[in-house]
């Protein structure tokens, strides 16, 4: 996505970009370290 959008001149939406990608980057970062957590949350309540 980053790759992709350099290559795209976004003019005064520069920052809004930034901002988004910084939140895509963070929610990978979530999803990496949640990930079995909350598979083993959901297996065990969903079982019951």
């Amino acid at each position: 996505v980053d790759v992709f959008f350099r290559r795209i001149d976004v003019g005064s939406g520069s920052r809004s970009l930034d901002q988004s990608l910084e939140t895509i980057k963070l929610n990978i970062h979530w999803v990496r370290r949640n990930e079995l957590p909350l598979y083993d949350w959901l297996t065990k309540y969903l079982a019951s």
